[in-house]
């Protein structure tokens, strides 16, 4: 098979395998996951990079800056 730079949906993640963009990898342990997707405005969030705007603003996604 063709092996990309990047894993893709539900596909293995690990640190030196990460998620096509803007993907995540959902970590079970030691840095090995599973891809899953990003999450959209008003979904609850811990990280900016969880949110597919990129931004993480009072636990949740939004599109606003927090200015």
């Amino acid at each position: 098979g063709v092996y990309s730079v990047c894993a893709n949906l539900t596909q293995r993640c690990e640190p030196l395998y990460p998620c096509c963009s803007p993907n995540l990898c959902q970590v079970i342990s030691s840095g090995i996951g599973t891809c899953v997707k990003c999450f959209e405005p008003e979904v609850d969030c811990q990280y900016n990079h969880e949110c597919c705007s990129g931004l993480c603003y009072k636990h949740a996604c939004t599109f606003l800056s927090p200015n």
